[in-house]
């Protein structure tokens, strides 16, 4: 009987505490006796390195898809700890952030899963964000998975989710819970 394929997605600029959980999925044996697990990330140059290291004594390169995803999360991370002038690292971010919020990124990262998902075909596909909303792309991972029509979707989110009351993401919000078949939270609290 053909083992059922799980694609995870992750999206981290470090390969930290969450990221490691799903190294430890990658690792286990009797897991991967059952399950075909393939690994997606965001393609950063120090988390892949990060995670090839954890890796070093396995075999992942079949396993492990560093993937192209538009985001500000890493540009915006490092100019806010850059000695920059506060009025100069907004005039850097303005641009990005009206790329953003015009749905450009969305856009290109929902169509780029979706041929990246279609390619893989996997029947369960999981979720891996550090914190909720967090990392924008693993949202818009859940939207390419539902639209890709894979209806076994798992959102793992390490944190306790805030609320708003912004319309775009009471609407985002909803269809992610209506979309996502399991939740999976790192305590009771944040469940």
């Amino acid at each position: 009987m053909p083992k059922i394929k799980v694609l995870i997605y992750s999206d981290c600029h470090i390969y930290g505490g969450s990221e490691r959980l799903m190294s430890f999925l990658l690792k286990n044996k009797t897991i991967n006796e059952e399950f075909d697990l393939i690994y997606a990330f965001r393609n950063h140059k120090e988390y892949k390195q990060d995670l090839f290291n954890d890796f070093k004594n396995l075999k992942i390169n079949n396993k492990a898809y560093p993937l192209f995803v538009l985001s500000n999360g890493t540009l915006f991370y490092k100019l806010n700890n850059s000695k920059l002038p506060l009025p100069v690292k907004n005039i850097i971010k303005l641009p990005f952030w009206i790329l953003q919020t015009a749905g450009v990124y969305f856009l290109f990262n929902f169509l780029y899963f979706v041929f990246f998902i279609k390619k893989i075909k996997p029947q369960i596909i999981h979720v891996n964000n550090g914190g909720y909303p967090g990392a924008r792309s693993c949202n818009h991972f859940v939207f390419a998975a539902r639209f890709s029509n894979i209806n076994s979707i798992i959102y793992q989110v390490n944190n306790i989710a805030f609320s708003t009351k912004n319309f775009f993401y009471i609407t985002r919000d909803k269809l992610i819970n209506k979309y996502v078949k399991y939740f999976i939270t790192a305590s009771a609290k944040a469940g």
